[in-house]
C-alpha cells in the first residue's frame, strides 16, 4: 500500500483540466446497452416520487432540500425554484459553519457542496457559488496538511466513512481546480487531485481484500453511499468513477440482502439508538426505499442537514439526483424475494488481541504496526487502543497535535499515566486490554435469515465479554418498526426528553459484547463480562450497569403476551420470542425525563440482577408455524436450562483475563430447530451436530456465503446472480456489467 501522504509531481501532472459541468459530460461508465438494470421508466418514476415530496417544503438553509429542488427544475423545467432567498447571510452561515469553524464532520457538508457545484453550476447566485469554490480550494484535505497557526482541528480524518469522503472530496476538488494554489499545502489542485484517487485506489484495494470495517451499518453505509454516487455523478477518472460504482453495487447488494420491508435488518459494527430502533428512522432507509420499493411506509420528512450529522434523507437525495448510476435488476430482486433466505458474510481484518504480548513491528498479513503510513489503516479499524498500534497511536498525536481534539480526550490520560513513553503505553493497553479498545472494530462473521415475513439478523462470537462501543449484535425485524434486540446498558438513561443522545449508551451500543450464535430463526446470546466494572478512577467510560435488557416497543406490534420468562409479539403474519434466564419487567420512563420516541405503552424489558445473563431469541411466521397461538404454545411449555460458570481465572476454560466471568452452557428445545445446545467457547450443536463453531467452515474461505452470490476472500470477481438476471461487477478493475431478460 503506497504512502498516503505522499503524491509525486509526476503524478500530479496528470489530472484532467478544470470542468465546468461534469454531470453534463459523458459517463465514464462504459455500457452499451441497459439490460439487467432496473426499467429506465420505472426508476425515473421512482427518482421523480421521492422528489416531489422532497419538495414539499423549501429549506434554503439546507444544502440538502436546495439539491432536491434543483434537480427536480431539471427534471420539469416549470417547476419554480426561490433562488433570491439563497443570498440571505443565515444561508451562507449554516452551509459553511463546520467548514469554517474547523468542526467534526466538515467532509459531509463539503459532500452536498460538491454536489451543488458540480451538478448545478450555473443555478448558485454568484456569491454563494465564488464561497463554494473558496471552500473547496482552501479546505484542509488531509490530516498532514498544515493548519493555520492556533487552530485546533476537530475533525476525524480516519474512520472508514471519512477515510473515503475525504478522498473524494479531494480528488474533485483538486481536478475541478488543477493550476489554482490550495491553501493548506500551497500546491495545485492536480497535485491534490492526484493525491485523492491514490488515496481512493488505497481505500478499495483494502476493502477488497478484507471486507467492509463499519459493517452493515446502517448510520456510516449512507456516507459511504453519499461519497460514491458523488464520486461516481461527477468523476472524470473512468478508472476511479468504475470502481466506485462497483463498490456502490456492492453497499446496496448488502443492504439487499438484510432487507426486510424497507429495514436494514442487519447486526451493524456502528450504529445509534436514534436511527437503529425502526427501519423508517435509519439514514439507509431513503435509498433503499427507492432502489427495492419494498415498503408502503411514506418517506420522512426533509431533516435540517446543517444541525443533523446523519440526516435521513441525503441517500434518498443523492441517488434520486443521479443520472450515470442505476441499480440492476437483480439487486431489487434480492431485497424482495420471497423465497426463505440464509446468508453468511466475513468482513474485516483479525487483530490480535489475545495474543502474547511482543515488541514484534508486523501483523500476520504484512502490515507494520509501526508504519506511519498505515496509520489511517490502523485507525479506520478504531485501533489507536490496540495495544499492538499504541506507539504508533501516542507518536502521531505528538506529531500533529493531536492530544487537544475533543474526540481524543478520552486518551489524554494516556500521556499522563505512561509518561509519553510509547512502550509503557503498549504495556499498559494490553494489560487493560479487555476493555481500552472497546471500539474495536475487527473480523466479523454476520449471518441472517430472512422470510418473506420476519428476518433475523446476528454477529456470531464477535469479541464475546469485552467492552463494546456502537455496535449492534443482533436484531429481529418483523416490519419498518417492529424490532427486537437487547444490549448491556453502560450507564443509565440520559434525562434528555427531546431525542436519543448518540452519546448515551443506555440503548446505543453495549457496554460488553455477548457471545452470541445464531442457527436459522434461533439465536442465542450470553452476556458474560470479561471484566468487573471498573471503580478506578479514570476508567470511568468503561463502567457498566448490572443489568441487560431488550427493546420490544409494544406499541408496534399488533399482540404482545408474556408468560413466566417468555415475551412474544406478534406483527401481521411474523412471531417472534424472547426469553431471559433472569426475571424481566417492564421498566417504565418518564416522557418529561427521558426520550420515549413518543411510546404510550411499554418497550424496555429489563433483566435485573447482574450483567451476565442469557437471552435466547426465536422467530416465525404463519407460514412455517402456524398461527401465533400456535406458536406461542409450542414455546410456553419450554424451559431453557442454563448453567452458569460465575468466575474464572485465566488458567479456567480458557478466558484469558482475571476475574472474567466463565460463561454458560445453554440447552434449549426449539420446536422448529430441535435440542439446541451453546457451550462457553462458542459452539452450537443442533440435535448433537455442529451447526456453528467458532471456526465457521462454511465463512473460512469466503466473504459472501449467500443464495445469490459465493465470493473467496481476495477475489475481486463478484457475480450477484438471480436466475437469469445477474450483475458482475470486478472491483479490481471497476468492470460492471449486467444481464437479464428484455422487459
Amino acid at each position: 500500500m503506497s504512502d498516503p501522504t505522499k503524491c509525486s509531481d509526476e503524478m500530479a501532472g496528470q489530472t484532467s483540466s478544470v470542468r465546468e459541468s461534469p454531470a453534463n459530460g459523458p459517463s465514464p461508465l462504459a455500457c452499451d446497452d441497459d439490460t439487467g438494470l432496473v426499467d429506465a421508466a420505472w426508476w425515473s418514476a421512482r427518482q421523480d416520487a421521492y422528489l416531489a415530496h422532497a419538495t414539499s417544503v423549501w429549506e434554503p438553509r439546507s444544502p440538502l432540500n436546495v439539491i432536491d429542488h434543483l434537480e427536480r427544475r431539471r427534471r420539469d423545467e416549470t417547476w419554480e425554484v426561490p433562488l433570491a432567498d439563497l443570498e440571505a447571510p443565515e444561508v451562507a452561515e449554516s452551509w459553511f459553519r463546520r467548514i469554517d469553524d474547523w468542526l467534526d464532520c466538515a467532509d459531509f457538508d463539503m459532500i452536498r457542496l460538491l454536489s451543488l457545484r458540480l451538478g448545478y453550476p450555473d443555478a448558485l447566485p454568484q456569491q454563494l457559488a465564488g464561497a463554494i469554490e473558496d471552500r473547496m480550494v482552501s479546505f484542509r484535505h488531509w490530516y498532514t496538511d498544515p493548519a493555520p497557526q492556533g487552530i485546533v482541528d476537530q475533525r476525524w480524518y480516519w474512520s472508514e466513512n471519512h477515510r473515503l469522503l475525504f478522498g473524494v472530496t479531494e480528488h474533485l476538488c483538486g481536478a475541478t481546480f488543477p493550476d489554482v494554489e490550495f491553501t493548506r499545502t500551497g500546491r495545485p489542485g492536480a497535485f491534490h487531485g492526484a493525491r485523492g484517487a491514490e488515496r481512493l485506489h488505497d481505500w478499495f484495494d483494502e476493502k477488497a481484500l478484507y471486507g467492509f470495517t463499519e459493517w452493515h451499518s446502517d448510520d456510516y453505509y449512507a456516507k459511504d453511499l453519499a461519497a460514491l454516487i458523488t464520486l461516481v455523478e461527477f468523476g472524470t477518472d473512468a478508472a476511479l468513477v468504475g470502481r466506485a460504482a462497483a463498490f456502490l453495487d456492492l453497499f446496496v447488494f448488502d443492504m439487499a440482502i438484510h432487507c426486510h420491508d424497507g429495514t436494514f435488518g442487519a447486526s451493524h459494527g456502528r450504529s445509534y439508538m436514534k436511527d437503529k430502533s425502526r427501519g423508517v428512522d435509519q439514514p439507509t432507509f431513503a435509498a433503499m426505499k427507492l432502489c427495492f420499493d419494498d415498503t408502503s411506509a411514506p418517506w420522512r420528512a426533509p431533516e435540517d442537514d446543517t444541525v443533523s450529522l446523519l440526516p435521513r434523507n441525503e441517500s434518498g437525495t443523492l441517488v434520486a439526483r443521479a443520472q450515470r448510476w442505476r441499480p440492476a435488476e437483480v439487486l431489487r430482486r434480492v431485497a424482495t424475494g420471497d423465497a426463505e433466505s440464509w446468508s453468511c458474510q466475513r468482513n474485516g481484518l483479525r487483530l490480535p488481541l489475545d495474543e502474547p504480548f511482543h515488541t514484534g513491528p508486523m501483523h500476520r498479513d504484512g502490515w507494520g504496526y509501526d508504519d506511519p503510513g498505515l496509520l489511517a489503516f490502523w485507525w479506520d479499524r478504531d485501533a489507536m487502543a490496540l495495544w499492538q498500534v499504541v506507539p504508533l497511536t501516542m507518536a502521531t498525536m505528538d506529531t500533529f497535535g493531536l492530544w487537544d481534539i475533543d474526540l481524543f480526550a478520552p486518551a489524554r490520560g494516556l500521556r499522563e499515566v505512561t509518561g509519553g513513553d510509547p512502550e509503557v503505553g503498549r504495556r499498559l493497553a494490553y494489560d487493560l486490554r479487555a476493555f481500552i479498545a472497546s471500539g474495536l472494530l475487527t473480523e466479523v462473521d454476520t449471518v441472517c435469515w430472512r422470510t418473506p415475513h420476519v428476518s433475523l439478523a446476528n454477529a456470531q462470537r464477535y469479541l464475546p465479554g469485552r467492552a463494546g462501543y456502537q455496535h449492534h449484535t443482533w436484531q429481529a425485524t418483523l416490519d419498518e418498526g417492529a424490532t427486537v434486540f437487547t444490549t448491556h446498558p453502560a450507564n443509565a438513561p440520559f434525562e434528555d426528553p427531546d431525542g436519543w443522545d448518540p452519546a448515551d449508551h443506555y440503548w446505543t451500543g453495549t457496554a460488553t459484547h455477548p457471545l452470541s450464535v445464531q442457527h436459522r430463526n434461533v439465536v442465542v446470546c450470553c452476556y458474560q463480562p470479561a471484566y468487573a466494572s471498573p471503580t478506578v478512577e479514570g476508567l470511568e467510560g468503561f463502567r457498566y450497569l448490572p443489568e441487560t435488557h431488550a427493546w420490544f416497543p409494544t406499541e408496534r406490534f399488533d399482540e404482545v403476551r408474556s408468560h413466566d420468562r417468555w415475551t412474544f409479539g406478534r406483527r401481521r403474519g411474523a412471531f417472534v420470542a424472547l426469553w431471559s434466564w433472569r426475571p424481566v419487567r417492564w421498566r417504565r420512563h418518564d416522557p418529561e425525563r427521558v426520550f420515549t420516541d413518543g411510546l404510550q405503552t411499554p418497550f424496555d424489558l429489563v433483566a435485573e440482577g447482574g450483567a451476565a445473563n442469557v437471552w435466547i431469541c426465536e422467530v416465525g411466521d404463519r407460514d412455517q408455524s402456524g398461527s401465533f397461538e400456535d406458536f406461542v404454545a409450542s414455546l410456553i411449555t419450554t424451559v431453557p436450562e442454563v448453567v452458569e460458570h460465575p468466575l474464572a481465572d485465566e488458567q479456567a476454560r480458557g478466558v484469558p483475563y482475571q476475574g472474567a466471568h466463565g460463561g454458560f452452557d445453554v440447552r434449549y428445545w426449539s420446536p422448529s430447530l430441535g435440542v439446541v445446545d451453546l457451550d462457553p467457547s462458542g459452539v452450537l450443536r443442533v440435535d448433537g451436530d455442529v451447526a456453528s463453531s467458532p471456526d465457521e467452515a462454511d465463512l473460512s474461505a469466503l466473504r459472501f456465503a449467500t443464495p445469490w452470490c459465493e465470493l473467496a476472500h481476495g477475489d475481486t470477481a463478484v457475480r450477484i446472480a438471480d436466475g437469469p438476471w445477474a450483475l458482475e461487477v470486478d472491483l479490481g478493475t471497476g468492470a460492471r456489467t449486467t444481464s437479464g431478460p428484455t422487459l
